[in-house]
C-alpha cells in the first residue's frame, strides 16, 4: 500500500484534513475532512479570534487527529491563513496548535497562500494559462505562473461588514478589485476553488452531498453566479437550507463568497470557470514531496 500524507489548512471559515496517496500522475485523495470553527467571527470588530472559536478548533483538530491514526497517515504539514494574520492572539493560538498536532504549525503569508494554492490545481490541471482564483473566509488568492496577489477580502469579512445585502455586497467587492488584474484580461483558463465555488457547483449540479468526483472541472459561466445571488438574496436562511447540498455553515456567506466571484470575473473579463475541489491542503502535501524528493 502507498504511504499516506496528511496536511491541514486553518482558513478564516474552514478547518481542512487531507489525506492523500501519490498516483495515476496526480495527488488522489483517501479522506477529507472539514469542520467550521469560523475563527474569523468577529475579529474585524475584536482584534482577536474568540475563545468560542479556538475551542471549537482545538476539537475539529483532535478528530483531525484521530483520523490521521486511524488511517496511519503522515502529516507533514499544517498551516493557518488569514484570521491568524491578522489576529493579536494569532501566535499564542498556533502554539497550542503545534503542541495538539505533534508538528509545527506555521502561519503563511498571502503571497505564500497564493502559492500553494496554484501548485495544488497545476498538479490537477496543467496549463500554461492557469489561473487560480481562492475565496476564502478572510481573503481572497488571485495566481499566475507568473505570480499571486493576495487581497483582504473574503466571505466572512464581506458577510459582517455588508449583512445580507446583495448590493452592498456586489459594491465592496468591485471596489476590492476595482484597478487591480487588469493585465489578466482574457485568461483563457480559470479555475475557481474553494467553499463558495464548489458550493455553486453543487447548486449547478443539484448535488444532495458533497461530490468531489462530480464537481471538479465543471465549467460555469457568469451569468449563473449573478442568478444565483439573486436567488439566495430573496430567500430566508430556512429556505438556503432546502437548497441542494447546502451546508448551515455555508449558507449566510454563500451570496457574499459569489459576489466576489462575481467581481474578480468582471475584472478580469473573464465570461466563465472551471471548479476544482484542490486547495491549500493539496499544495502543503505536494510542497513537502517536493523538497523530500517525490518520496
Amino acid at each position: 500500500m502507498s504511504e499516506l500524507f496528511a496536511s491541514v489548512d486553518i482558513g478564516t471559515n474552514s478547518a481542512l484534513l487531507l489525506i492523500a496517496e501519490r498516483g495515476d500522475g496526480f495527488l488522489q485523495p483517501v479522506s477529507q475532512r472539514i469542520a467550521v470553527p469560523r475563527v474569523g467571527r468577529n475579529l474585524a470588530a475584536t482584534g482577536r479570534i474568540s475563545d468560542e472559536s479556538s475551542l471549537a478548533l482545538t476539537a475539529a483538530l483532535r478528530s483531525f487527529l484521530a483520523e490521521i491514526a486511524l488511517r496511519k497517515a503522515r502529516l507533514v504539514g499544517a498551516v493557518a491563513t488569514q484570521a491568524f494574520r491578522i489576529a493579536a492572539n494569532g501566535p499564542e493560538l498556533l502554539a497550542g496548535i503545534s503542541e495538539i498536532l505533534d508538528c509545527r504549525a506555521r502561519i503563511i503569508t498571502g503571497p505564500e497562500e497564493s502559492r500553494l494554492g496554484y501548485l495544488a490545481v497545476a498538479d490537477r490541471h496543467p496549463s500554461p494559462a492557469l489561473a487560480v482564483l481562492d475565496i476564502g473566509g478572510g481573503s481572497t488568492e488571485a495566481t499566475r505562473s507568473q505570480g499571486g496577489e493576495s487581497i483582504p477580502i473574503g466571505a466572512v469579512n464581506l458577510l459582517e461588514s455588508c449583512g445580507r445585502d446583495a448590493a452592498a455586497c456586489r459594491a465592496k467587492a468591485a471596489e476590492a478589485f476595482r484597478g487591480k488584474f487588469r493585465d489578466w484580461s482574457g485568461t483563457p483558463d480559470l479555475v475557481a476553488v474553494g467553499g463558495t465555488a464548489t458550493a455553486l457547483a453543487m447548486l449547478e449540479l443539484k448535488l444532495p452531498g458533497f461530490d468531489s468526483a462530480a464537481i471538479e472541472g465543471l465549467e460555469i459561466g457568469r451569468a449563473r453566479i449573478g442568478a444565483t445571488i439573486d436567488l439566495l438574496a430573496g430567500l430566508s436562511e430556512e429556505a438556503k437550507l432546502g437548497l441542494p447540498g447546502m451546508e448551515k455553515s455555508r449558507a449566510d456567506i454563500l451570496m457574499p463568497g459569489l459576489c466576489i466571484l462575481e467581481a474578480f470575473l468582471d475584472a478580469v473579463g473573464a465570461a466563465r470557470f472551471r471548479v476544482s475541489d484542490r486547495g491549500v491542503r493539496y499544495g502543503i502535501i505536494l510542497d513537502w514531496l517536493a523538497a523530500a524528493g517525490g518520496k
